[in-house]
């Protein structure tokens, strides 16, 4: 039942000097008019006050002021920001505009009906409005703008007019009750974490015109089972279905011809994806999404893929996160085919126990083995020409790494934390004229400065505690 409206009139505006842009207005209740133009005002509360009003509250159409009349045009950016007592705002069909923040965090609003007049919405202009249940949107409105239902954690569905043509990141994210939404013919793009977390969300039929789906778009939505994407789609960002956790089916289009890192990240009943025959671009064999040609990695499924695992001799580049969480597996053997090791391309493989990495391996980005923590020895090939940071950070079991001497001569590349959180790993380096010498890090490295280490910035040689440049 709808408390009593309280109704802000222009008899209640409070007089002042003549007005002109930026002149304020404003009601004793601690509603805020400012002059736009010679005829219009924006509407908001006072800052750093507490409003006067609740229940329902309707916003006057005009105000009259020192004998001039206005028209409400705009509700400004931050507008009614944390109005919390408010069940319900009402908007004249005089305004156009919905600028930033401009309703978010209203924790008892229920419901809102934005006119048909309203041509601009700004970014999270509903955002945190927890109560929220009833939504009515204008017929005129083409995109669903950043971070506008975020957080707002009642809202079980909502009808997106035919006129939608984007929903912008996070449009949707932490609506943890949605359970419909029409995701109608016309939509060609959902941006990144735009329904992230919507945990009640059912199986999302995406509708042929969708071209983009942006990265984490329906991350952790929990209630996914089956995610068929349309034929038409060209772009699937990473981690776009990551954390579904009772994924099972997935179906990749033909017309599919970008994909961001391990699109199923974390899902932990995924155990096949069905690529359509006619792709040209993708393939799924051995449990792990590729690129047609078998030359990249793009995931393997930690459902299928473990035991002692061999790359494909085709394979040239192993992607970011390809085998994040895989840990099933005990053993892996990197070919000599491959060149790249991705960012966190082996990270938190927790049983893994052996790797074998071959001559020819070029570079390993950051993190690739990062949280093995089973791992013992490691025999990196001469061939490596760049570590990046962390490349064996809590790898807490590591014994030893046999390194080639060009990588222990750049302190860039030896002081980057790449051993961070072992502090009693042996560093086997293997010279050039045959010979080796065995380094323990505890004695390179003093682990109080341990962490002032950074791209940028390293301590000067000659500095107290500063780590021994090898020989």
């Amino acid at each position: 039942m709808r408390l009593m409206a309280t109704i802000l009139t222009a008899a209640a505006i409070t007089a002042g000097a003549a007005a002109h842009p930026g002149k304020v207005f404003a009601t004793p209740e601690g509603m805020k008019f400012e002059v736009l133009s010679d005829s219009t005002v924006s509407v908001g509360k006072l800052k750093d006050k507490n409003p006067g009003f609740s229940g329902v509250v309707t916003i006057p159409s005009g105000i009259t002021a020192e004998g001039k009349s206005y028209t409400v045009t705009k509700v400004r950016s931050w507008g009614f920001f944390g109005c919390n007592g408010v069940t319900e705002f009402v908007i004249p069909s005089t305004i156009t505009e919905l600028d930033i923040w401009a309703f978010s965090c209203c924790e008892d609003l229920q419901r809102i009906v934005i006119p048909e007049s309203v041509t601009s919405i700004g970014y999270a202009a509903l955002d945190g409005c927890k109560k929220l249940t009833d939504v009515t949107l204008p017929s005129t409105l083409t995109t669903v703008p950043e971070r506008m239902f975020q957080n707002c954690e009642a809202l079980t569905h909502i009808t997106l007019p035919q006129s939608v043509k984007t929903i912008q990141n996070s449009a949707f994210s932490w609506c943890r009750a949605l359970k419909e939404i029409n995701l109608h013919e016309g939509i060609t793009a959902i941006g990144n974490y735009a329904f992230s977390v919507c945990e009640s969300l059912p199986n999302p039929k995406l509708p042929s015109t969708l071209r983009s789906l942006g990265r984490n778009a329906f991350s952790s939505c929990d209630s996914i089972t089956s995610v068929i994407l349309p034929e038409g789609l060209e772009k699937l960002g990473g981690e776009a279905f990551s954390g579904c956790v009772n994924l099972t089916h997935v179906r990749i289009p033909a017309s599919l011809s970008d994909v961001g890192n391990s699109p199923f990240l974390t899902c932990l009943k995924l155990t096949s994806i069905d690529v359509a025959p006619e792709s040209k671009l993708f393939s799924f064999r051995d449990g792990m999404l590729m690129d047609a040609e078998g030359t990249s990695i793009i995931q393997a499924l930690r459902t299928v893929v473990g035991g002692r695992v061999v790359i494909p001799s085709t394979v040239t580049t192993i992607g970011k996160l390809a085998f994040y969480d895989c840990n099933k597996i005990t053993e892996l053997v990197v070919p000599s085919s491959v060149k790249t090791m991705e960012f966190r391309s082996v990270h938190d493989c927790k049983r893994l126990t052996k790797v074998e990495l071959n001559e020819g391996l070029k570079e390993m980005e950051g993190e690739v083995f990062n949280g093995c923590r089973e791992l013992r020895q490691v025999y990196v090939p001469s061939s490596v020409e760049r570590m990046g940071e962390r490349v064996f950070g809590w790898c807490t079991a590591l014994e030893s790494v046999s390194l080639p001497e060009q990588l222990t001569t750049d302190q860039m590349t030896f002081n980057n934390m790449t051993f961070d959180q072992n502090d009693t790993v042996d560093i086997i380096v293997r010279k050039a004229d045959g010979t080796t010498q065995t380094l323990h890090r505890s004695d390179l490295f003093d682990v109080k400065t341990l962490y002032r280490f950074t791209h940028d910035r390293l301590p000067p040689p000659q500095e107290p505690n500063a780590p021994r440049v090898l020989e």
